[in-house]
C-alpha cells in the first residue's frame, strides 16, 4: 500500500509523493549514495545533501551503452579502435594512414578476427589488403577496401545452429555500379545458405530447404542495388531462419522484407565445414567459387560491423533500435534516424 499503513482506512499520508524506488537487497554505501544522488538532482534537492556526499556537486552519470552488453554478441569489428588494427596477420603494429591492414581484431571476445583471405590451398593471400583511413567519418577511423584489398573473417561456429541473426554495419559505398559485397556469409555444402549485404541490398537463404536466395533492395526504386549514393549509412539486416523471414533497414528505416520456406530440420546451421573450399565468412568480398572472389569497388569504406545471433527466438524491435542508436550517435548519423526513433535525440 502507498500513502497509508497497511489495512488503514482513515490514516493517510498528508503530502505529495513524487517517486519511490524499491530494491530487493540491502544497498551498499556506494549504491545508496548513487541512488540518493540520482533522486536529489532529478528533483532539485541536491542542495540538501551533506557537504561530503559524493554527488553533492554533480549527478551520477549513466554508464554508456555498449555492444558488449549484448548477450548474443558474436562478432564486433570496430575500425575506430586503434588497438584492433595491425599491419600483419600475427603480431605487427598499428598501420599508418593509408597503411595496409593484415588483421582486424574482434572485440566480442570470441576471436572472430578478420585477416587475409585464403586460396583453395589454404594459403593466405597477403599481397593485397585493405587500408586504414584516419578520421574518415565523424572524426573516427575506417577501413578502405581498395581495388585488391580484402579481409577474410575466419570461420567458426559464429552462426551455427542459430535460429536468428542480426548484422549491422556502418559503411560508405563509392557509387560505382557492379558487384559490391560488404559482408558475406555463404556456405557451399550440398545446399547453400546465405546472409550477405550487397550494394544497398540484403540477401538471405535457409540452408536446409534448397530454396533460391531472396533479396531486399534499399534503393529508391526497390528493384536493384544500383545507386550513386556515396554518403555514410547505417545498415541492419535481420534474418530469422526458423520462420523464413528477413528485413532490411537503412538508418533505422525499413526498406522491405521477404520470406522464404522455413522448412524443418536444422534450425539455422549457417556455417559449412571448415575447409578452404567450403567455408566463407568474408568482409569486402564474396566468393564465386573456392578460389575466386568478387571485390567491392575501390574506396568502399567500413567503420564498424557487429553480428549477434541467438540459438532460439527472434530479435525484437528494441534489440535492433538500441544498436542503431549506439551506432548512429557514434558515427554522426543520428540526424538520419526517423523522427519517431527512440534514440533520435539521445544515445542509449
Amino acid at each position: 500500500m502507498i500513502g497509508a499503513n497497511a489495512g488503514a482506512t482513515t490514516s493517510f499520508f498528508d503530502g505529495d509523493i513524487a517517486e519511490i524506488v524499491v530494491v530487493q537487497d540491502a544497498l551498499g554505501t556506494s549504491d545508496r549514495e548513487k541512488l540518493e544522488g540520482y533522486l536529489a538532482w532529478k528533483w532539485g534537492l541536491e542542495g540538501n545533501l551533506p557537504s561530503g556526499h559524493p554527488y553533492k556537486n554533480a549527478a551520477p552519470t549513466k554508464p554508456a551503452w555498449s555492444p558488449s552488453n549484448l548477450t548474443d554478441l558474436q562478432c564486433w569489428l570496430d575500425a575506430s579502435d586503434s588497438t584492433t588494427l595491425f599491419d600483419a596477420a600475427t603480431g605487427g603494429s598499428l598501420p599508418a594512414n593509408n597503411g595496409s591492414i593484415g588483421r582486424w581484431e574482434d572485440k566480442s571476445g570470441n576471436y572472430y578476427h578478420a585477416d587475409d583471405l585464403v586460396n583453395s590451398s589454404n594459403v593466405k593471400i597477403d599481397t593485397a589488403r585493405p587500408t586504414r583511413v584516419i578520421a574518415a567519418q565523424n572524426g573516427l577511423d575506417a577501413i578502405n577496401f581498395a581495388s585488391q584489398g580484402f579481409d577474410h573473417l575466419s570461420s567458426g561456429p559464429m552462426l551455427r545452429n542459430r535460429s536468428s541473426a542480426l548484422v549491422a554495419h556502418v559503411s560508405k559505398y563509392n557509387g560505382t555500379s557492379g558487384s559490391s559485397w560488404i559482408w558475406s556469409h555463404e556456405a557451399y555444402n550440398d545446399v547453400r545458405n546465405r546472409f550477405q549485404f550487397g550494394r544497398f541490398s540484403l540477401e538471405g537463404q535457409r540452408n536446409d530447404t534448397g530454396d533460391t536466395p531472396v533479396r531486399v533492395y534499399g534503393t529508391s526504386d526497390g528493384t536493384s542495388s544500383s545507386t550513386n549514393d556515396t554518403d555514410w549509412h547505417l545498415h541492419v539486416g535481420v534474418l530469422d531462419w526458423a520462420s523464413g523471414t528477413m528485413e532490411y533497414f537503412i538508418d533505422g528505416e525499413s526498406k522491405g522484407s521477404a520470406s522464404y520456406t522455413s522448412g524443418s530440420g536444422n534450425t539455422g546451421d549457417t556455417d559449412a565445414t571448415l575447409n578452404a573450399s567450403y567455408r566463407r565468412t568474408v568482409i569486402g568480398v564474396t566468393q564465386a567459387n573456392s578460389a575466386t572472389f568478387s571485390k567491392v569497388p575501390d574506396d568502399t569504406r567500413i567503420g564498424e560491423l557487429i553480428c549477434v545471433a541467438q540459438s532460439s527466438g527472434s530479435y525484437t524491435l528494441e534489440d535492433r533500435q538500441i544498436l542503431e542508436g549506439y551506432l548512429a550517435y557514434k558515427w554522426g548519423l543520428a540526424t538520419n534516424l526517423p523522427v519517431d526513433h527512440p534514440y533520435k535525440n539521445s544515445p542509449p
